[in-house]
């Protein structure tokens, strides 16, 4: 086997994948926060009501609803679009490891039995890592079926306690994101600032330094 670190020579296609789906997850991430600010329905609709009486204009407060909703749902479109570009960023990200022939570098393989002398020679901190991603995987995983869940939950018949559930479920799991942002830009950082590692962020632009002759990473 070869000897694989976070500083070999990164693919093309994987650079392409790692930046596209961080610009995804970005953007994902704006609409929420865009939303829950300036999109915000009871917000607006307080906002309609009190504007429309100023007008001598009276209107019950499920229409002001109705109106901030019918602002916000043209908006609200894009973070769907975005969420099913991710869906099919990870399952592609699946399909490639899931299906690789050489185990060596199966998904499974590469987190739960990396090999001894892939361990001594890497530590902790590279196995701990590892175990990182597998968390990432199964909450993008989770916010994946649960977004697909809540779009088509009339096809699906979910009544709204189910469709509640589920968008609980999907908001909650939006925080495992942010945390592993977070550590995975502290990462960077540390291994930038503080480690032998340096640029690692121009490795994964221009895809880094062959190692020992080995063949482009994964």
């Amino acid at each position: 086997m070869t000897n694989k670190s976070f500083t070999k020579r990164h693919s093309g296609f994987l650079r392409l994948w790692h930046w596209l789906n961080a610009l995804i997850i970005s953007g994902l991430l704006m609409t929420i926060v865009v939303r829950n600010n300036f999109f915000n329905t009871p917000e607006n609709s307080t906002i309609i009501l009190s504007k429309l009486k100023e007008s001598k204009i009276p209107v019950p407060e499920t229409i002001a609803k109705d109106i901030a909703k019918s602002i916000r749902e043209p908006f609200w479109e894009w973070h769907y679009y975005l969420g099913f570009i991710l869906t099919g960023l990870i399952l592609v990200r699946f399909f490639l490891y899931l299906f690789r022939f050489d185990k060596s570098t199966n998904l499974f393989s590469i987190v739960f039995s990396i090999p001894f002398n892939t361990i001594k020679q890497k530590g902790l901190h590279y196995r701990s890592i590892r175990r990182i991603y597998a968390v990432f995987y199964f909450f993008i995983s989770i916010m994946m079926v649960t977004g697909l869940m809540l779009y088509f939950k009339k096809i699906l018949g979910l009544d709204k306690s189910m469709a509640a559930t589920m968008k609980e479920i999907h908001e909650y799991t939006m925080w495992g994101i942010l945390l592993f942002i977070g550590c995975h830009l502290a990462g960077v950082l540390r291994e930038e600032l503080f480690s032998k590692n340096k640029g690692i962020v121009s490795d994964m632009i221009h895809g880094g330094e062959k190692e020992n002759g080995n063949s482009p990473g994964q």
